[in-house]
């Protein structure tokens, strides 16, 4: 074998040996855009949970500086009502 054959088999193994690690090691191209497509995917339940974390801070400040918030609350949930109501049950 003469020199140029050596220096080609040799550039070719450093060549494939380089695709390798590129394409399917684990922190190769493959490995990178499976890591994005997961950030991306935490990105969007982050949003959702950012607009349920406002949803909840609103109803806080209701709470904490309205009367009415409270009142809606008791009277839906819990069923009471104010000491001057009467309460009547329609039965169909």
């Amino acid at each position: 074998m003469n020199v140029s054959k050596l220096t080609f088999i040799a550039l070719a193994v450093i060549f494939f040996y380089i695709q390798y690690f590129i394409w399917l090691a684990d922190d190769g191209y493959q490995s990178v855009s499976i890591e994005k497509q997961r950030l991306v995917t935490q990105g969007d339940g982050n949003k959702a949970l950012s607009i349920r974390n406002e949803i909840l801070k609103a109803e806080i400040t209701s709470l904490r500086e309205g009367d009415e918030a409270i009142e809606e609350i008791a009277r839906s949930e819990l069923g009471m009502i104010a000491p001057d109501e009467t309460f009547f049950v329609v039965i169909k």
